[in-house]
């Protein structure tokens, strides 16, 4: 599927999906849109990308933001 194919089923412009793809920053609806259309799931229109690493961080991050609000 093209780009072009893409937007005209989001019903958008070949020209806010390229800004969409390469400016970034898509609302959730967007991203529901998109997925729904290709029929993904959103985990796996990301997979492959940087929040992946989502899955390395600190098993112990609860007690540590806890920790931190105690501080503040």
């Amino acid at each position: 599927m093209t780009q072009s194919e893409l937007a005209r089923l989001l019903l958008i412009t070949p020209q806010q999906l390229f800004k969409i793809l390469n400016e970034g920053n898509p609302t959730l609806g967007t991203i529901w849109q998109i997925c729904n259309t290709l029929r993904i799931s959103p985990q796996s229109l990301f997979e492959g990308t940087e929040l992946e690493d989502m899955n390395r961080i600190d098993p112990n991050i609860e007690q540590i933001l806890k920790d931190r609000e105690k501080k503040h």
